[in-house]
């Protein structure tokens, strides 16, 4: 479990990363309709918030 968070999001935002644009990507090419970009950082953070409740 990637529990450390840098000003970059940290290890687990670096694995993550990859498969987050490649499934962004896939979402805007079979929906027709342009996924606004999301830092995955922001992303992490909140899932990992929302985790402890």
């Amino acid at each position: 479990r990637f529990t450390e968070f840098g000003t970059d999001g940290g290890p687990a935002a670096k694995n993550l990363e990859p498969k987050f644009n490649s499934f962004t990507k896939n979402i805007s090419v079979h929906l027709g309709v342009v996924v606004p970009h999301v830092e995955v950082k922001f992303t992490l953070f909140m899932v990992f918030r929302w985790s402890e409740f």
